[in-house]
């Protein structure tokens, strides 16, 4: 019996609203769409073209007109002939924030380096780095005297120990002008001047026990071994005696013997040149001038100018020039309070300096430095940076706040001097 086809789609209402809630919690069908659907113009672009890598980065021909045609590079320029201009520019950017740096990237290529030599006068001011050394072998009677040194920028917290010198048998006499002296006290009694980023050295005279050199300072930096125009001014600590003594001697390189001075102040503390001058501090607080550097005779002794104040009296004293002037620091222990006073030469007074301006100025117990705060960007203006072997910390004029910077842990505890890193 044949069912009319009317009868066969007949749906009841019952199936209808089945139908419809099943459609309802199915998701619905995409359309397909051909491959004769896709538009032409995408068609043609996937015909011609290979597929892209998603993270490929494409290639860039360069072309380079001022280079000869053989030095034409498809994947890059030739570096080792950028600019001139453009290369300080560079330069002078990466030796104000590490000077270690500087000098790997001076030695990329012999242009380079070259180029370097040419415009040095072009850097900005080196900001200094703390030069750490262990003197807990510093003993008179011990045969082998072993140091461990190293340099420390404390604005990026890096440490640099250098090879050829990490561990040696001399000491540290102290910083000045980017140089350290070193005075070897085991066998050959021999004492130098060190640049430790170009490992140079001037030999000194030496220096036999029980005489100790404890500070010193430099009318200018050595160009050679025998340089007349460099005076190497020395605090040099006498143990002969049963206690110790601090008297003055200073040498040119290419002499043979130090020359001691004598006078009526004794247990000098800190020493700086200023304006063609030496300047020394004496232990009962005493300020003296006593030599010109172009004039420093056989027998020069110190000329009294004025005595400390009274409130400044048994602190860290610290002697430094700045921009001409003669400063003083004083800093108290006990509550890190920081003290500046000028010192007037023609009323042979002290004047009390609460704002040093655009100055920054780095203090340790062997060195202090002064430079301008806005030759470095990393520099703070107004601000003392102090650098003691069990203190370090910023301390600001303005507000008379202290705040500690972070360093190194490895050289807490150990001996520190404020040193300017120089590259030449």
């Amino acid at each position: 019996m044949k069912i009319p086809s009317k009868l066969l789609a007949y749906e009841s209402p019952m199936e209808k609203d089945t139908r419809a809630v099943e459609a309802s919690y199915l998701p619905p069908k995409k359309r397909l769409r051909s491959y004769m659907e896709i538009p032409s113009k995408f068609l043609a672009i996937r015909q011609c073209e290979p597929p892209v890598k998603k993270h490929a980065k494409p290639t860039r021909v360069v072309e380079t007109t001022s280079l000869p045609s053989k030095k034409r590079m498809h994947s890059g320029a030739d570096w080792s002939y950028l600019h001139k201009d453009m290369l300080e520019e560079i330069a002078a950017r990466v030796a104000a924030f590490d000077v270690v740096d500087y000098l790997k990237f001076r030695d990329v290529c012999t242009s380079w380096r070259s180029a370097f030599v040419e415009g040095k006068k072009k850097l900005p001011s080196l900001i200094p780095w703390i030069f750490s050394y262990d003197s807990a072998d510093k003993r008179i009677g011990v045969e082998e005297h072993k140091f461990k040194y190293s340099l420390v920028n404390p604005f990026n917290n890096k440490l640099q120990w250098l090879n050829s010198w990490r561990v040696r048998t001399e000491y540290c006499g102290g910083s000045s002008k980017g140089w350290i002296l070193m005075a070897d006290w085991n066998k050959s009694n021999e004492v130098h001047l060190l640049n430790p980023l170009t490992n140079m050295q001037v030999p000194l005279p030496s220096i036999r026990q029980p005489y100790m050199i404890e500070n010193v300072v430099l009318s200018s930096p050595p160009i050679s071994g025998d340089d007349e125009s460099c005076v190497v001014m020395a605090i040099v600590c006498d143990r002969s005696r049963g206690c110790a003594k601090w008297q003055l001697a200073f040498c040119k390189p290419g002499d043979d013997i130090w020359t001691m001075i004598g006078g009526q102040l004794p247990h000098y503390v800190d020493i700086t040149y200023c304006n063609g001058l030496f300047y020394v501090l004496s232990y009962n607080e005493i300020l003296a001038v006593f030599c010109d550097a172009c004039k420093c005779g056989p027998s020069p002794k110190p000329i009294e100018i004025c005595k400390l104040p009274e409130s400044v009296r048994g602190n860290r004293c610290h002697l430094v020039e700045s921009s001409g002037d003669l400063l003083l620091i004083s800093v108290k222990i006990y509550n890190k309070k920081v003290t500046i006073l000028k010192v007037d030469l023609i009323r042979q007074k002290w004047l009390e300096v609460t704002n040093i301006g655009d100055q920054t100025v780095f203090v340790s117990d062997h060195n202090s430095i002064s430079m301008l705060a806005s030759t470095h960007p990393l520099n703070k203006p107004n601000c003392i940076y102090l650098g003691y072997f069990d203190w370090l910390g910023i301390y600001n004029l303005k507000d008379a706040s202290y705040e500690a910077f972070l360093c190194n842990r490895r050289i807490r505890g150990t001996e520190c001097t404020w040193i300017t890193p120089s590259p030449w």
